[in-house]
């Protein structure tokens, strides 16, 4: 019985432990991700398919994560995107980031945030989530924040840069503290 005790205490004592490792490790796999994107697309073999399926990955990665999504850098799609005719801006900017999130009934669903012409687009190369890491070249944490646009809740959001194509992101509700 003893035994039975020190055991259920040292696992109360490691929950909250675990529960920052697996932040950790969040973390450590979107980066791990973003690094195999940004291989795929150097050797220009990233396809919108494979796109939705590694923000796929990300998601079902962890039950916490709400959404991921990769949102490219207006300039460099430019060159490479012809099929956004919904996502252009009244400046003539394109905007592509496709993002796969839970909805409310825990269902993953596939977006582009970028299609303006839809409900739920906006501009977001003029978001916090997106601007700092794009110009710092430095992953970024945001402060707690009301997505309106993609996920409809309070988040916070992690958000790679992937050189200066893309920004990887993943998202976890507000109540979730980020691993520092």
């Amino acid at each position: 019985m003893r035994h039975l005790f020190k055991a259920i205490t040292f696992v109360l004592i490691c929950l909250p432990l675990a529960a920052s490792a697996n932040k950790n490790a969040i973390v450590q796999h979107a980066h791990e991700l973003a690094k195999r994107i940004e291989r795929a697309l150097h050797k220009n073999e990233l396809t919108q398919p494979q796109i939705y399926t590694y923000l796929t990955e990300m998601v079902t990665f962890d039950d916490r994560i709400y959404g991921s999504a990769l949102a490219f850098n207006p300039s460099f799609l430019h060159g490479h995107a012809f099929f956004l005719e919904h996502n252009v801006t009244e400046d003539g900017r394109l905007l592509y980031s496709p993002y796969i999130f839970r909805n409310k009934e825990r269902l993953l669903k596939a977006i582009d945030i970028g299609n303006i012409s839809e409900k739920y687009g906006y501009d977001y190369a003029s978001w916090d989530w997106y601007k700092t890491p794009m110009e710092t070249q430095q992953p970024n944490w945001t402060k707690p924040y009301f997505d309106d646009g993609g996920g409809g809740i309070e988040m916070v959001t992690y958000s790679i840069p992937i050189g200066e194509i893309a920004i990887l992101t993943f998202d976890l509700p507000h109540e979730e503290e980020p691993a520092k």
